[in-house]
């Protein structure tokens, strides 16, 4: 009758196993957060530190989710990754289900939500003070020490940042499909 009532919520409430998908999904989405943001910083720091040829293709590569239709994500997956997949069934000779399940979720929400990250984390990479590295180097410092003392600490910011825009994509990408 088009009134305001909190009654569907209620009858939510009410079920015996109500908090089972909010865990579910938060779960999810926090698995998604960490593996999204930790291979977009490898990719990020590949860019901006490395240097290797065809960089602009990898970089291409890992905006290519970007603009792609979202359920493309999952059918590439289960051509690949499905019970006669062309990876598990073709190559490995394996007939699994699992891609069906959280493993399949993670991955097709990670590689959907990386960009962002990569996007994130390489401008926060870009904006950061070479002469802070160089610095540590001339104090003695190793790669390995610099990168702990000096990058790591400045790049926290970042890193929680990508960390909650990939959390809050997947929650999203949950809500909207469900």
């Amino acid at each position: 009758d088009g009134r305001f009532t909190l009654q569907p919520w209620r009858d939510i409430f009410a079920l015996r196993n109500w908090w089972r998908p909010l865990w579910n999904t938060i779960l999810l989405a926090s698995i998604v957060g960490v593996t999204s943001t930790l291979t977009g910083f490898m990719f990020a720091y590949a860019m901006r530190r490395m240097a290797f040829p065809f960089k602009g293709f990898f970089r291409g590569l890992a905006l290519l989710p970007i603009i792609t239709p979202p359920f493309l994500l999952g059918l590439a997956a289960i051509l690949l990754f499905g019970r006669n997949g062309l990876v598990t069934a073709g190559v490995f000779g394996i007939r699994t289900s699992a891609i069906f399940g959280l493993p399949g979720l993670v991955l097709t929400q990670t590689l959907s939500e990386m960009p962002i990250a990569f996007l994130v984390i390489g401008g926060m990479l870009g904006s950061l003070d070479l002469t802070l590295e160089e610095a540590s180097a001339t104090m003695g410092a190793t790669p390995r020490q610099s990168f702990r003392r000096v990058i790591w600490p400045l790049m926290r910011p970042g890193l929680a940042n990508s960390f909650l825009l990939a959390f809050m994509g997947s929650i999203l990408g949950i809500v909207l499909a469900g």
